[in-house]
């Protein structure tokens, strides 16, 4: 049986990736170096060509993530966050469906490299965390439908 998509299951799960995400961000700012900076800048480019395709800005956007996580070099942190972010999978095209969605994760991308750049791991995580709790946001409002749906 395949279980249904529940706000709860989504608040519950971007929670963990808001701290896992924050918690890479803010060692990868300690650990960034120019060459790392210069290829999470051309991921954020590739992110901005493709802003107005919703699979393929998802896919970039990802890309990003998962180079932060690279970079973070935290093995814990990635190995959860890597069974995270293979439930998330369910809910990601929720959280990219609109233009302006797009539009504003791609600015969210911009601030968490630009703290990574700088080396500032405070707002490194913070803007991480932000960007995974919009996103929630979206994906509770894209959803919101659905769910009413299934409790009548």
């Amino acid at each position: 049986m395949v279980r249904g998509v529940s706000a709860r299951d989504i608040e519950e799960l971007y929670a963990v990736r808001a701290a896992l995400e924050g918690l890479m961000a803010a060692c990868a700012a300690t650990r960034v170096d120019a060459a790392a900076v210069t290829r999470l800048e051309s991921l954020v480019e590739r992110n901005a060509r493709l802003v107005d395709l919703p699979q393929e800005a998802a896919e970039a956007g990802h890309g990003l993530h998962l180079a932060i996580a690279e970079i973070a070099g935290n093995d814990w942190a990635t190995k959860l966050h890597s069974q995270v972010d293979a439930q998330m999978s369910r809910y990601r095209h929720y959280t990219n469906e609109t233009q302006k969605r797009r539009e504003a994760a791609l600015d969210e991308h911009r601030r968490i490299v630009e703290a990574l750049r700088t080396g500032n791991a405070a707002t490194a995580r913070s803007a991480a965390e932000s960007h995974v709790l919009a996103a929630r946001d979206t994906a509770l409002a894209s959803i919101a439908g659905r769910l009413r749906a299934q409790r009548l």
